[in-house]
């Protein structure tokens, strides 16, 4: 018993170690970071498709029918396979599907049109395939927004204050080459996102650091003494407290 007093005060010890660790991290993030040599992860596309000095090229390439078919049960969202030219980058088995809420839709329900934004995800039928590591990419056809620019200007708003945004860049879009229209390709945020700032690679490093020390405790140490967890599993609770607890025991 007395072992398992000290483990309990053990790993709470720790608890309050590392919650004091994660706060200090956050506020000398740009200092360790400059020591460290900095923790940021440059990823090829950011340069490959989010150079935003030249819009990219995106030719998707799949089956009339099947084409035909996703577009007539676009609010299913369900995948398809295609193949998509990006720039001069050629990717098979990619997937693809209409996206949106609103404009998904109303684009649906409008037999004028079906330019409707997409969703390619690379890694989806073929598992760790990404572009340049990225594993999804967002299209979308700046549904309601004539200008092309109201969510450009937001995510530059964001990057220059600092904030996480999604890299973006203009898309010349083309189904299986036939011209589409300009869209907004944007990085879908998945693993290969560089979103996170330095302050949160460092509190999540240490955070799951110190768990891997602290469960193995946590899991040793009983939350309620034993004769009470005994006589629950014994069907010996009568109240309403008791049946609870009997249920989180069990």
């Amino acid at each position: 018993m007395i072992a398992k007093k000290h483990i309990s005060i053990f790993a709470v010890a720790l608890m309050a170690v590392a919650v004091v660790v994660c706060f200090l991290a956050m506020g000398y993030a740009d200092t360790l970071s400059e020591k460290l040599g900095g923790l940021g992860v440059k990823m090829e596309y950011e340069t490959r498709l989010f150079d935003t000095d030249a819009p990219i090229s995106v030719n998707i390439k799949m089956d009339e029918d099947e084409w035909k078919k996703m577009l007539s049960n676009a609010q299913s969202e369900e995948y398809y396979v295609c193949d998509v030219k990006i720039n001069d980058t050629t990717i098979n088995n990619v997937a693809v599907r209409p996206k949106g809420n609103t404009s998904l839709s109303s684009i649906a329900m409008d037999p004028d049109t079906d330019r409707f934004s997409f969703k390619l995800e690379f890694d989806h039928f073929v598992k760790g395939q990404t572009c340049y590591g990225l594993d999804k990419l967002i299209l979308n056809n700046n549904y309601a927004d004539p200008t092309n620019m109201k969510e450009t200007i937001v995510y530059d708003m964001y990057q220059y204050l600092g904030a996480d945004a999604s890299l973006y860049n203009y898309a010349k879009v083309f189904v299986n080459g036939e011209y589409w229209g300009i869209y907004l390709a944007l990085e879908g945020v998945e693993s290969s996102s560089c979103l996170e700032t330095t302050e949160h690679r460092m509190v999540n490093c240490i955070s799951r650091t110190v768990w891997i020390l602290v469960e193995p405790c946590l899991r040793r140490t009983p939350m309620m003494p034993l004769p009470l967890i005994r006589g629950i599993k014994k069907g010996q609770a009568n109240s309403g407290l008791d049946r609870e607890t009997a249920a989180v025991s069990q």
